[in-house]
């Protein structure tokens, strides 16, 4: 009599055993509404508070202004679990409770802290972040409904496309209600325009430096501009007349930005500060006039559009971490991968 493909497949498990090297994979048939079911609640319990606490130290390094360093591991760690969590977890009600648990324990610290969040937007951002999480996972749900295989790959795709949109939208609001009038004129804040500026700025002007003085800034860029320009073949001119041509450049361009930005620049001073009292003196009045949440709320757009544009190199680095978790918890028999009817895969916890 002609064997079928599950006897077949239960033959084989008997001869290859149910160890491998790497996580235990017990590949005998079970009955679909066996493999749907969620049977050890305690393991149910620690993968939904594990995912809270992730949450929780999101949110506290946030409200606290830790390091970027800090508050990057940690947004990496809360959207690892977040990623597996539709694997360890067939019940969508059970679900959605760990999401919602999730997101009250990241947005509760930042609701004790100190910045001064415009609650309209705190809470709106908080549901919108809830949706968004919640989408992910029942994203993540719909492909391990519709594949016969666990294709980890394209569960983490489907998850952090929205999940991480979650992430971005908490960032944006906790550093923009951060932001204010004094950060916009800052010493830091400046400096790290210039930082970002800086590989511009040194394809014309080589070896620029914030720190260099603004007669040497212009001076550097006078000579690259006489060079290139060829005036009266500016190599082959005497040391003397080269540098009464450049001081002359120099004094030239002081006056044009002067000028035409309407600013004062003192040659003595660094690149650096003679950019600050710049856009002090240009834009600190004009900007005093608009209301702080109406800037904050500007600046957590800007974030969280840089933010939404870097994700997909974000995204690598969650999808290897929660894989290498997932690993971790088949190789821990924390989990198992197992075989319904019709050869589909599914995670069980026992």
């Amino acid at each position: 009599m002609k064997k079928t493909k599950e006897e077949k497949i239960r033959e084989k498990a008997e001869k290859k055993g149910k160890k491998n090297k790497f996580f235990r994979e017990d590949i005998s048939l079970k009955k679909p509404e066996d493999a749907e079911a969620d049977y050890s609640l305690w393991k149910i319990i620690a993968v939904i508070t594990v995912t809270a606490a992730s949450a929780a130290l999101f949110g506290m390094t946030l409200s606290h202004q830790f390091s970027l360093s800090r508050v990057f591991g940690a947004g990496l760690l809360f959207a690892a679990f977040i990623t597996i969590q539709p694997l360890l977890i067939k019940d969508r009600n059970k679900i959605l409770f760990s999401v919602f648990l999730s997101v009250i324990s990241l947005f509760l610290p930042l609701f004790l802290s100190d910045i001064p969040f415009f609650s309209p937007v705190f809470f709106s951002v908080m549901v919108a972040s809830f949706l968004f999480l919640v989408w992910g996972q029942l994203s993540g749900k719909e492909e391990l409904d519709n594949a016969l295989r666990i294709r980890f790959s394209k569960l983490s795709g489907r998850v952090l496309s929205k999940s991480l949109t979650a992430i971005a939208l908490t960032a944006a609001i906790v550093f923009g209600w951060s932001f204010n009038i004094n950060t916009l004129f800052s010493e830091k804040f400046i400096n790290s325009i210039i930082d970002i500026s800086k590989p511009i700025i040194g394809y014309y002007v080589p070896n620029f430096d914030p720190a260099m003085n603004f007669r040497d800034f212009l001076a550097v860029s006078a000579k690259q501009s006489l060079a290139g320009n060829n005036v009266v073949e500016f190599n082959l001119m005497p040391e003397t007349l080269k540098n009464q041509l450049i001081n002359q450049t120099v004094e030239n361009s002081r006056r044009s930005l002067e000028n035409n930005f309407g600013i004062n620049i003192d040659l003595n001073l660094s690149f650096s500060e003679n950019l600050r009292n710049a856009i002090t003196e240009k834009l600190k009045d004009p900007a005093s006039l608009i209301p702080a949440d109406h800037l904050s709320i500007a600046a957590a757009i800007v974030i969280f559009l840089i933010a939404r544009g870097t994700l997909w190199i974000f995204s690598w680095l969650v999808a290897a971490l929660s894989f290498f978790v997932y690993q971790t918890l088949l190789a821990i028999s924390f989990a198992e991968v197992t075989l319904e009817t019709r050869s589909k895969e599914v995670v069980l916890l026992k």
